[in-house]
């Protein structure tokens, strides 16, 4: 275990740290050689850490990011841009547009599908307007994390909540909706509080005439009711890689451009980059970490039920911040098998490991979705300082105001 918990933190220094830091390696690299690295030397067997590589969530990533490189190269990205900017025709409409945007597609078709769909879309509309587009990133960023909440759809985690606790889809939504919305609530007045001033009395309509209009062709056509189609076979439980995978290899049959030319630009890096910290966080667990994690959490679920409630959602909120969301869920799974849990306590996993996930720039796969369409975008980067100072409060507000709802209610 030390060598693997060694190995796990260097790993973390040189993904955080990695624009300070004057060396080649970016969040893809670093991690994947922090993957090498555990494999060679935690301990565990190479052909166990490549066991760790979530080969469906991988499937279904490398699908909506071939669906979302159709939906540009058809100008639906740049149409539906532009009918953002004529709905929310100031910078301030516009920011509490893509929170709220964010966490619906988040809630009905996972946090990684509106990542990839809503970041091209912002960095197009903020492009168009003439805005900076971090202050909209955040929002949308923020506004994901909080949807991903709401229903068994919306995270892998929830999904790891829902499956392990026994609940049904609907027990699980009905309840976790109203917690997700007033998340949002509080988003958007965080998000106005701060970004008020610099925004307020601005508009975009005199830029608007200037906007040269894109309409959809034969491929935006076909993009976009494919993705419909996706996100409505998940809805109706078809399996979410074989969903998306589907969608794409429609695409790439029926669209004239050759399928080398679209493959050559989907963000193999970000792909290689989720594996990789998979790799990672799971040979950790297997090392031993995640035994003492199990061992060290079970006496808190012996405690008085607020206390212990609130106790692992403290733990699984630092445990998110650390390594994302759904590598926390699996990294903790060993506590809960087997074991009578009260349903609250499920709950609370599933707001820490979804809110906790606007603590920091790494909080979620679907947050380092957004910083790597991001900064493939012309460099466009999201400093630490600025994100943390909308993501740290909104993250420590929502969290507790959805414990609070929790431990109030009983459920």
């Amino acid at each position: 275990m030390p060598v693997a918990a060694v190995i796990l933190a260097l790993t973390y220094v040189l993904i955080a740290l990695q624009r300070y830091l004057h060396t080649r390696l970016r969040m893809p690299s670093g991690a994947l050689l922090g993957a090498v690295l555990m494999a060679v030397f935690s301990g565990i067997a190479a052909e166990s850490a490549l066991e760790f590589i979530p080969t469906g969530i991988l499937l279904f990533l490398t699908g909506m990011l071939i669906i979302s490189v159709y939906l540009q190269a058809g100008n639906a990205v740049s149409y539906f841009a532009e009918s953002a900017l004529r709905f929310a025709n100031t910078p301030m409409k516009l920011l509490v547009f893509f929170v709220i945007t964010g966490a619906v597609v988040s809630a009905l078709a996972l946090n990684l599908t509106a990542a990839i769909l809503l970041a091209p879309l912002a960095l197009s509309a903020c492009r168009k307007a003439g805005e900076q587009p971090a202050p909209y990133l955040i929002a949308l960023i923020i506004g994901v994390n909080l949807g991903s909440a709401a229903t068994a759809l919306g995270s892998p985690q929830t999904m790891f909540v829902v499956s392990l606790s026994g609940m049904g889809f609907w027990e699980y939504s009905s309840k976790m909706l109203v917690i997700s919305t007033i998340g949002v609530v509080i988003a958007v007045l965080w998000l106005m509080l701060i970004y008020g001033r610099k925004m307020r009395g601005k508009s975009f309509g005199y830029r608007l005439d200037s906007i040269v209009s894109h309409g959809l062709n034969f491929t935006g056509i076909f993009s976009v009711a494919v993705s419909v189609a996706v996100v409505i076979a998940m809805l109706l439980g078809a399996p979410m890689p074989v969903a998306a995978m589907a969608g794409a290899a429609l695409l790439i049959a029926v669209n004239p451009q050759p399928p080398r030319d679209v493959l050559s630009i989907v963000d193999w890096p970000l792909v290689i980059f989720i594996g990789s910290l998979f790799v990672i966080v799971g040979a950790a667990a297997e090392s031993g970490l995640g035994g003492w994690l199990a061992g060290s959490m079970l006496p808190f679920l012996q405690t008085e039920f607020r206390a212990g409630t609130a106790i692992i959602a403290a733990v699984m909120t630092a445990l998110t911040a650390l390594f994302s969301g759904v590598p926390a869920a699996a990294l903790i799974s060993p506590v809960f098998e087997g074991l009578e849990t009260p349903k609250a306590l499920w709950f609370a996993i599933a707001v820490a490991t979804t809110f906790a996930g606007n603590i920091s720039l790494y909080g979620s796969m679907s947050n380092l979705s957004i910083i790597e369409k991001a900064q493939a975008h012309r460099g466009v980067k999201i400093g630490f300082a600025e994100f943390m100072r909308a993501g740290l409060p909104i993250s420590l507000l929502t969290l507790a105001a959805g414990i609070e709802v929790l431990l109030i209610t009983g459920l």
